[in-house]
């Protein structure tokens, strides 16, 4: 009886989890509507379309205009300074797959061996960037479709050069600006990073505005690091998001010092109106500048804005010192500092965002220096770190290439008449990815779209009959439509490509209501092949969970120990903006981990607990750490503190044991005694103290030092605190409250 209440439960969790996939298919984001960069894909596609049918060259024009409609979505995907390349690449990606599809598709064991090659390819290309990506399903979209075609080896190179002829085509009509196009992937993304920064500072209790600013920080960042950073225009644009990364530093104190006023004894809640009413025109400030970069600003606003901060902030410089000395506490005469720095930061992003619509000339006379931003690891490396079992990314590829191996062997070995049998892999291709909820959604959306696509084209055909003009009309419609919610909803955009495709085809084969059946069929099929050999092979998150953790406490150990040592020292470590990307991306990875995790069935899940409970501590040093960079941004040239280097070293050899435990090594080390470490800091603060007895400006010194060991005090009690979690020497509730 238990057993059998097992499997009910498992059955339920499974369907729960099937439930969310169909509602994250049918989910629509209106706001990713791409209506005018969809332009230049769909008169691509429309050019060869409208001259095939009126020169009556129907198969070459087609040919034309299918590499131009496999190459549009690039245009679409891809940020300005790359759209080019990946455009390029995917081209010749696409030519060459279309000849090695066309020779090879005679001997069908060889056809589907190549396509279970390609696939694997495909798949492996999701450890390098969204570039690689889309080139790799492009090539294997263009493999599968011309497999379908037995050609001998000169009609396969015409057919290949006919297609790049097409995708060609897509490629020159980006370089023709589009009105209402100007503003560019890079600076919507930057525009959206300073948004969020003023939703951060114009709401501090709102700590879910925390989560945002990241999360814009690292998509603008993925965009931008795919740029070139040596030129003038990029080196812009880094250090527009470098400035990004400052004010966020700089806010981030002030709504740790708001808390710090609102704890007080007493009532101060004037003095925290001030200072939210300083933060209100901060985020005037960077609303502004964010329309500046979307070239939607207005110079009333800007003024007012800026007449707003200069005010709040001669306010804030009386009433800091009024509250020190009610509170006899010097812990809030630094504000006053980073207020000044703070209103310094946005002087200097308002300048350069101004400069982006000044024209490349004045672009260049600005001698920007190359930004520090995160760069791409080599290709090698990368290929070499995921050729490994251990590796999802390598999992997924062998399920891939397994996958459309098998699909390509139904159609092409199996004795059953599949007269497009070919839609059965090319299905797969486009559902199968590495994590459950993706892979259930998109093909749920994709079953859902091609249906109602065939059938709507089923009807239009039926029961209109259009002429060949007619009809090459509907499809540059249809294109257009597909194009324009490509990121919308999945769904809508296999709805229109659906018909698309029939629509195409029914211009070189008859019976388009055989096509559109054709279609369905062989869709459902490859459909549910996907989702079968997930359901057998599937990739968990929990045997990820691992990895993302020791990654997230060790880029935690890297940037926690530059700043550190920055102290100690008397100059920032060249790789503190590195070590401050990675660790924002590990925290990104294990959110994204966690939502991921959830969304599976109940018995495959992590431990949702224990990975919050890791979770939080890490960002418990990573906020406190945060606050220490901050400081050493506002004072470049601060004393060097040399009394934390024990702390330091310590606190090295504590995370890096923490990760080992998370990653299961051997031979793990005796965890050193991090709060014998906490009390001699605080007798070296003590000490620090009596020193400074007779420094005549001793209240801001002694104030600073106390925000800087406090910190440092944080960081020693998380890692205590991570330790016996990762230990499980005490559960996560008990600590975590």
């Amino acid at each position: 009886m238990q057993r059998f209440s097992h499997v009910l439960e498992a059955m339920r969790s499974w369907w729960l989890s099937i439930i969310d996939a169909l509602r994250k298919a049918i989910q629509i984001d209106v706001s990713n509507t791409t209506a005018l960069r969809a332009v230049p894909s769909v008169i691509g596609f429309g050019i060869p379309m409208i001259l095939a049918v009126a020169t009556n060259h129907i198969e070459i024009g087609i040919s034309i205009a299918g590499g131009a409609v496999t190459i549009g979505t690039v245009g679409l995907a891809e940020p300005q300074h790359t759209r080019k390349k990946t455009m390029l690449l995917a081209c010749l990606g696409i030519a060459f797959s279309a000849f090695v599809g066309s020779i090879t598709s005679r001997l069908p064991w060889l056809s589907v061996v190549v396509t279970g090659l390609w696939g694997f390819g495909a798949g492996i290309l999701v450890a390098f960037d969204m570039s690689a990506l889309v080139v790799g399903l492009q090539s294997v979209i263009a493999l599968i479709i011309l497999s379908h075609f037995m050609l001998d080896p000169v009609p396969a190179v015409l057919q290949a050069s006919l297609m790049l002829v097409g995708a060609l085509f897509q490629v020159l009509l980006t370089l023709i600006p589009i009105p209402g196009t100007e503003v560019s992937l890079e600076r919507t993304a930057l525009a959206n990073v300073y948004t969020a920064l003023a939703d951060y500072a114009a709401d501090p209790p709102n700590e879910q505005r925390s989560v945002q600013v990241r999360t814009a920080l690292t998509n603008a960042q993925k965009i931008i690091v795919r740029g070139n950073l040596n030129s003038p225009y990029g080196a812009l644009l880094g250090t527009l998001f470098e400035q990004a990364e400052r004010i966020r530093l700089d806010t981030l104190i002030f709504r740790r010092w708001r808390k710090q006023i609102l704890a007080l004894p007493g009532d101060y809640m004037h003095h925290v109106t001030n200072l939210d009413n300083f933060l209100k025109a901060v985020a005037e400030q960077l609303y502004s500048i964010a329309d500046e970069l979307r070239h939607s600003r207005s110079f009333i606003k800007r003024r007012k804005s800026q007449y707003k901060l200069k005010e709040s902030l001669a306010v804030l410089r009386k009433q800091i010192p009024v509250l020190e000395e009610a509170h006899n506490s010097q812990d809030l005469l630094p504000l006053l500092k980073y207020s000044e720095l703070l209103r310094d930061h946005l002087h200097t992003v308002r300048k350069l965002a101004g400069s982006l619509n000044g024209g490349l000339q004045h672009i260049r006379r600005l001698s920007l220096p190359k930004p520090n931003l995160l760069q791409r690891h080599s290709a090698w490396r990368i290929l070499k770190a995921n050729l490994t079992f251990r590796s999802a990314v390598f999992r997924h590829a062998v399920r891939m290439g397994f996958t459309l191996a098998l699909a390509t062997a139904l159609y092409r070995v199996v004795p059953i008449p599949w007269p497009n049998g070919y839609w059965i892999p090319l299905t797969a291709l486009l559902i199968l990815r590495p994590d459950f909820n993706t892979t259930f959604s998109r093909g749920i959306a994709r079953l859902i779209g091609t249906m109602l696509g065939a059938l709507l084209t089923t009807l239009l055909v039926s029961l209109i009959a259009p002429t060949p003009f007619a009809l090459a009309f509907f499809t540059i419609i249809a294109a257009y439509l597909g194009y324009s919610v490509l990121f919308v909803n999945y769904a809508l955009f296999s709805l229109f490509f659906a018909v698309v495709v029939i629509c195409l085809l029914s211009f070189v084969i008859p019976y388009p209501e055989e096509l559109a059946l054709d279609r369905t069929i062989d869709t459902v099929i490859g459909g549910l092949l996907a989702l079968l050999i997930y359901v057998v092979w599937p990739t968990w998150e929990r045997v990820q969970a691992p990895t993302y953790l020791s990654d997230l406490i060790e880029a935690v150990r890297h940037y926690c120990i530059a700043v550190l040592r920055s102290f100690i020292h008397t100059s920032l470590d060249e790789r503190l903006e590195l070590y401050h990307r990675e660790a924002r991306l590990a925290r990104s990875n294990v959110e994204a981990l966690v939502m991921r995790s959830q969304l599976e069935p109940r018995a495959q899940r992590i431990d949702i607990d224990l990975t919050q409970g890791i979770f939080s501590v890490c960002i418990t040093i990573i906020d406190s750490t945060i606050s220490l960079e901050a400081y050493l941004q506002a004072d470049p040239d601060h004393s060097p503190m040399p009394e934390l280097a024990p702390i330091a070293d310590t606190l090295d050899e504590a995370l890096w044991i923490i990760s080992s435990i998370v990653r299961e090594e051997d031979n793990i080390q005796a965890f050193p005694d991090v709060q014998q470490i906490v009390s001699e800091l605080k007798s070296a603060q003590n000490l620090e103290a009596i020193k400074l007895s007779h420094v005549e400006d001793r209240s801001v010194i002694k104030s600073e030092q106390h925000f800087i060991f406090s910190n440092v005090k944080w960081v020693c009690d998380a890692a205590t605190v991570l330790y016996l979690l990762v230990s499980h020497q005490q559960r996560p509730e008990a600590v975590l409250h």
